[in-house]
């Protein structure tokens, strides 16, 4: 009886270290992906698994670089008065599209996508509750070639705020890469 009990502890044992090395073993190396390559090891469809989209950008999903330029311009410039004044929030609103590198750009230096405003103008903005209207459109201006996994292009966002007359134009460079088969913007510049 007492054999019994040892034997049946002992296979216990070896039975939960079988697990467990069983477990590690179902863990391969293609386990760990490298979307810096622009493509996933498993393939396009799971791409959304591997880097999806954040949160309101979740439609661009098997968009063209376009739409994905188009829709993180506009979210850029609906900024709120308190958003544009803390430049690192406007920034923050484009982080579920673009590329882990251009993230860190944007945390490092928000000025370099997020138009400063003057005193006397945001005031009258915020004044008259903060509300914009937003257009965007492509500039016609000559471009780098497309490739199946870049596109660029100059883009105008005219923004007209609440409280002014005058709408604001901005000019950005965006540039998009395609990762694990989602396009992503990869540079975005404010021009003079």
């Amino acid at each position: 009886m007492m054999n019994d009990r040892r034997f049946g502890t002992a296979a216990a044992s070896l039975l939960a270290a079988v697990l467990v090395l069983s477990s590690c073993a179902d863990q391969d190396d293609d386990s760990y992906v490298d979307n810096h390559a622009g493509h996933s090891p498993r393939g396009p469809e799971t791409a959304e698994i591997i880097m999806p989209y954040g949160e309101g950008f979740e439609h661009l999903q098997g968009q063209p670089p376009e739409a994905v330029a188009e829709t993180a311009l506009l979210r850029l410039a609906h900024a709120t008065p308190a958003q544009v004044e803390d430049q690192d929030a406007a920034a923050a609103t484009l982080r579920g599209v673009v590329t882990p590198e251009l993230w860190t750009q944007l945390r490092d230096d928000p000025a370099s996508v997020v138009p400063t405003m003057t005193g006397p103008a945001w005031r009258a903005w915020d004044s008259a509750g903060g509300g914009v209207t937003v257009t965007v459109r492509q500039d016609e201006e000559q471009h780098p070639p497309d490739t199946d996994t870049t596109w660029t292009r100059k883009w105008v966002v005219t923004r007209q705020l609440a409280g002014s007359t005058s709408p604001l134009d901005t000019t950005y460079a965006v540039a998009l890469r395609k990762i694990s088969g989602q396009w992503r913007v990869s540079d975005l510049r404010l021009l003079g």
